[in-house]
């Protein structure tokens, strides 16, 4: 498993040359999410989850742990590479915990929609495999990376919404992120 893991404040971000590397968190996954997926493209956490399922991590997992613990970041951000789709949607969920404001205007849009369209999305997210107690974040996460992400139906009327959360999330620029770990490579 090879990754390099860079620090921006509090924020952890772990990048994977390769899907195969990546797919070495798919127990941290099901730890997280309750469910496996078959094509793991990013996952995102709080170290505190971490460290209360140390325990519970895999091998490979428990490498990666323990190249966190010194740096003891509030968020780990793991995904691809050269994804940055993926990228831009973890680091949203980092926002939504990390920022009480942004959480608080996520709530606040999300609160206002109107009950047909909340059914889509929430239709939506439960086909996605979520859970009901995510579905704040994931609609925060995939509306912040298009309108249309909940379908075309609805894309138009959430457009405003997705306009205003990248007002208030800017793009993660991976030169403002420090190095702390050089691609490790273990077994």
């Amino acid at each position: 498993m090879k990754f390099k893991i860079l620090i921006q404040e509090s924020i952890a971000l772990v990048l994977f040359p390769s899907s195969k590397d990546l797919s070495h968190l798919s127990n941290l996954l099901m730890l997280i999410e309750k469910k496996n997926l078959k094509n793991l493209k990013g996952l995102n956490v709080s170290f505190q989850f971490m460290k209360e399922h140390a325990e519970e991590l895999t091998e490979m997992e428990l490498i990666l742990y323990s190249h966190l613990l010194p740096i003891d970041p509030k968020y780990v951000i793991c995904c691809l590479e050269h994804d940055a789709s993926t990228l831009y949607h973890e680091y949203a969920h980092a926002y939504f915990y990390l920022y009480e404001s942004y959480r608080s205007s996520v709530k606040e849009f999300y609160n206002q929609l109107p009950p047909l369209v909340l059914k889509s999305i929430h239709s939506d997210l439960k086909l996605r495999g979520y859970i009901q107690e995510n579905y704040i974040d994931e609609f925060q996460a995939y509306l912040l990376e298009s309108p249309a992400d909940f379908g075309k139906k609805h894309a138009s009327f959430l457009k405003p919404i997705h306009l205003a959360l990248r007002q208030l999330v800017p793009r993660p620029n991976l030169h403002s992120f420090k190095l702390a770990v050089a691609f490790a490579s273990e077994p």
